[in-house]
């Protein structure tokens, strides 16, 4: 490669009259040939056509040491490491690479390292029963409409988070994945919140099942109270007909024992909702996405609440998804006045229950 340019560039210049410097000029920076006739040294008589010959030569000679250079980098010099692109803002349709930058960004927290069940390994879980963890919480959350404010997750988010801090008061539990797919009407035809886009819903038959196969995977591994937490109000009455049912099939089976906590769910629509009276909010509260909803999903995770459209347009309705009460004065302080209650009264119903059955 190098050889054929040179004897292109060199057709007309005597390879003996090429003289290479030391250092040859970089890629990037101009060069600049000084006139020959600046060379000439005082006294010596030379004719203009003479210098103007040589002055041309140098040149020449010049731009070939430039070329040589060229092919040199081009050809055996490893390219430039591109510059860093920083990664893109995460919006809603973009793409984004997947890589954490934080370890709030991680799937397994510092807390949820210490009690979901997803973030252990088989031998962890085996060593942690062995010691005396052989409490398990099963929160069961749902994919449902929640009006146009609040995300399909509301329930799955909710209950997660709110098992994981119960589980870190009582000590020495773990909290299993949430089952996120539950009885939530049907869908021929199309019944309760299956009549907005979004919901996911199971049979019953199909939800008591799965429930069953998940508590008798955690008796025959060893967690001997096993708890089933609800987030969401249509499948309570089954819980507590499967916590009898099975309490009563394993009766000979050793330890294990079903805890229906229904009291978690019953302090929002009780206590919680009395507070809220109690503030004058009596009129903002209905069966489904109103204020209480609202502001426990806010207190939870906010990102989960469309609160740019709270406060635009009129109040809405069933149409919208909500059945009865007004979401639009929702605040994440009135919702953690809800959510403190309803993990105080988990953990009270379990710890007296595991005080019981030691």
């Amino acid at each position: 490669m190098i050889g054929f340019i040179m004897a292109s560039l060199l057709s007309d210049v005597a390879l003996a009259d090429v003289v290479v410097g030391p250092a040859m000029p970089s890629q990037t920076s101009t060069s600049t040939v000084t006139p020959f006739r600046q060379l000439i040294p005082v006294g010596l008589s030379v004719s203009y056509e003479d210098a103007q010959r040589e002055e041309a030569e140098i040149a020449q000679q010049a731009e070939l040491g430039n070329v040589l250079h060229t092919v040199l980098v081009t050809e055996y010099m490893p390219a430039p490491t591109p510059a860093p692109v920083s990664a893109p803002t995460m919006e809603r349709g973009n793409k984004v690479d997947i890589e954490a930058s934080s370890a709030d960004e991680f799937a397994c927290s510092a807390e949820a390292m210490q009690v979901e069940l997803t973030c252990q390994s088989w031998k962890d879980v085996d060593s942690a029963i062995k010691h005396g963890t052989t409490t398990a919480i099963v929160p069961i959350g749902g994919t449902e409409q929640s009006g146009p404010y609040i995300a399909v997750g509301k329930h799955n988010i909710r209950v997660q988070r709110l098992a994981d801090e119960i589980a870190m008061r009582l000590g020495h539990t773990f909290v299993a994945p949430v089952l996120p797919y539950v009885p939530e009407g049907a869908t021929q035809p199309r019944s309760s919140h299956m009549r907005f886009a979004g919901t996911l819903s199971i049979s019953p038959a199909v939800f008591g099942g799965v429930v069953e196969g998940i508590a008798e995977s955690l008796r025959v591994q060893g967690f001997e109270t096993i708890v089933l937490l609800g987030d969401h109000g249509g499948y309570q009455a089954q819980l507590a007909e499967l916590t009898e049912h099975l309490n009563q099939r394993w009766q000979n089976e050793g330890k294990a024992r079903v805890l229906y906590v229904g009291q978690y769910y019953d302090v929002v629509v009780e206590r919680y909702e009395a507070y809220l009276r109690n503030k004058g909010y009596g009129s903002a509260l209905g069966k489904h996405a109103d204020l209480s909803d609202t502001s426990l999903m806010l207190a939870v995770d906010p990102s989960l609440v469309r609160q740019s459209l709270l406060g635009q347009g009129g109040k809405p309705d069933s149409a919208d998804g909500i059945y009865g009460g007004d979401p639009r004065q929702a605040t994440a302080a009135l919702g953690r006045v809800g959510t403190a209650m309803q993990v105080q009264a988990a953990v009270e119903v379990i710890s007296s229950f595991n005080r019981r059955h030691p």
